[in-house]
């Protein structure tokens, strides 16, 4: 393990947070990774339907927001993460 935060979900984070794509960290171990210059996929999962919406976040900015529909049948069906075709 190189970094574990435990994450507070009622407060909003500060805008300089290094990792700005999380809610404010209450404790850590470990170094934290620079996230500064990074740009971060975000997926949610709607179970059952099978459809995972994405986006892609920067520091100052949200883009290529899409979504993408599964074959939860199909015996290959792995669920969440899927290819994103700005990336």
């Amino acid at each position: 393990m190189k970094w574990q935060g435990k994450l507070d979900y009622s407060a909003k984070a500060a805008a300089n947070q290094n990792l700005f794509f999380l809610p404010p960290i209450q404790a850590e171990i470990g170094k934290q990774p620079d996230a500064r210059n990074w740009t971060v996929a975000e997926f949610a999962f709607r179970y059952p339907s099978g459809v995972t919406s994405y986006k892609l976040l920067d520091r100052g900015k949200e883009w290529g927001e899409g979504y993408v529909e599964l074959d939860n049948h199909s015996p290959g069906y792995k669920g969440e993460i899927v290819p994103i075709p700005e990336e």
